[in-house]
């Protein structure tokens, strides 16, 4: 399985960052990222792929997404260029919509099965079951076969505790999914990273050669609560910075209370000093992977900019990789250019080598916003004022 992934050894201990889909309605309105003239999904991606250098596709969750549409993703981005997928849905709760299950497998299930809402794992014959596996392996394999596949990640809900028939569901799901991918899991039940299970559960996973998914989310949205009325009530569930397999590091920013989707400078610094640790930087065989589903406008990008200065030199240079790999294109899209009919299903953004120990760097300045692409009138953009990192991060709290 280590032959596509070898270079991610080169990658050792670098953070590289992404986002959780590419795009968000909220992204494409604001006209801070994307430039007016690319209109089309996989223009996007082309021009997301000179400022990240991966993205999780959040939508194989819903629906498995065709390996045509999957090759066309490919050549859009350079390469080393990183795609990460969910897993489907049904292999993660057990069930889904009727109508997200693909129509080969549709074809050979009785009328009555299909009048019913959503179909359940044990609604499939063994053989239909086997097949879904097989169409979903089929749909990221031109990722793996331009060598550009990340990981797999199956995300778990709130209520998959820890019990025994669950850990063989995800040893179910690692033997289904083909030896080739990486896989991570992501618990949203917190039980199986609490007192006397976690170290349970790291070695459990690391047997099983699973990465466990780092988590960075609120309470409240975690458990469908009411959102806090003041920000400084807002409350951060506690982090665990554990590693499954050691071979990557997979982390998730999950999305922040309303529109202010800003870490604060002190979440941001203690993100840095984590990753940037001597025991994290020892243990990690290979790259990590930030990434980011604060989705509001560019506050992605922005989190982005402000860890990585944080981050220094572990901090992955994709500008000059992608340079080298020819991803820094000019843009000459027509305005007649269409969305093939394989692009029409539905995208959207979701949602422990030795460090010394110094004393954390200044808080650098910044811009208010990505400024990755600035909005266009005819006249040239006014120089925006800078803020100190406080000062940004003030207006959130």
């Amino acid at each position: 399985m280590d032959g596509a992934y070898t270079s991610w050894r080169d990658l050792k201990g670098k953070v590289l960052q992404g986002t959780c889909g590419w795009t968000d309605p909220s992204i494409l309105q604001c006209g801070k990222f994307y430039p007016p003239w690319v209109k089309t999904s996989e223009d996007r991606l082309a021009h997301y792929s000179t400022v990240f250098p991966c993205v999780e596709c959040d939508t194989s969750s819903w629906a498995i997404p065709s390996p045509v549409k999957v090759k066309n993703w490919t050549k859009k981005v350079p390469n080393k260029f990183i795609f990460h997928f969910k897993a489907y849905t049904f292999f993660t709760w057990k069930f889904a919509a009727t109508n997200t299950i693909p129509r080969v497998i549709r074809a050979e299930l009785s009328e009555q099965l299909l009048k019913k809402e959503n179909i359940s794992w044990d609604d499939l014959p063994p053989a239909s079951l086997q097949k879904l596996w097989e169409i979903y392996n089929a749909c990221v394999r031109p990722a793996y076969d331009a060598g550009k596949l990340g990981v797999i990640i199956f995300q778990f809900h709130l209520h998959f505790n820890p019990t025994e028939e669950n850990r063989r569901h995800v040893l179910v799901c690692r033997r289904f999914l083909d030896s080739k991918y990486r896989m991570a899991v992501e618990f949203r039940c917190r039980k199986w990273l609490g007192e006397g299970e976690l170290e349970r559960t790291v070695s459990w996973l690391r047997h099983n050669d699973i990465g466990l998914v780092c988590v960075d989310e609120l309470e409240h949205e975690l458990f469908s609560l009411p959102t806090p009325e003041k920000a400084s009530n807002v409350s951060v569930m506690p982090i665990v910075h554990a590693l499954g397999s050691t071979k990557f590091c997979y982390v998730r920013v999950h999305r922040r209370a309303g529109k202010q989707r800003l870490l604060t400078s002190e979440n941001i610094i203690s993100w840095a000093d984590r990753l940037t640790s001597e025991q994290f930087q020892s243990c990690v065989e290979g790259p990590v992977f930030f990434m980011w589903g604060t989705a509001h406008e560019d506050q992605p990008v922005i989190n982005s900019k402000n860890l990585a200065t944080q981050l220094g030199s572990y901090s992955y240079d994709w500008k000059r990789i992608a340079s080298k790999a020819g991803a820094i294109m000019k843009f000459c899209v027509s305005q007649a250019t269409t969305e093939s009919k394989d692009t029409k299903e539905i995208e959207i953004l979701s949602g422990p080598t030795v460090h010394s120990k110094q004393t954390p760097p200044k808080v650098p300045k910044l811009e208010a916003r990505s400024d990755v692409c600035q909005k266009t009138s005819g006249k040239t953009p006014p120089k925006s004022k800078k803020k100190t990192l406080h000062d940004f991060f003030s207006k959130s709290s």
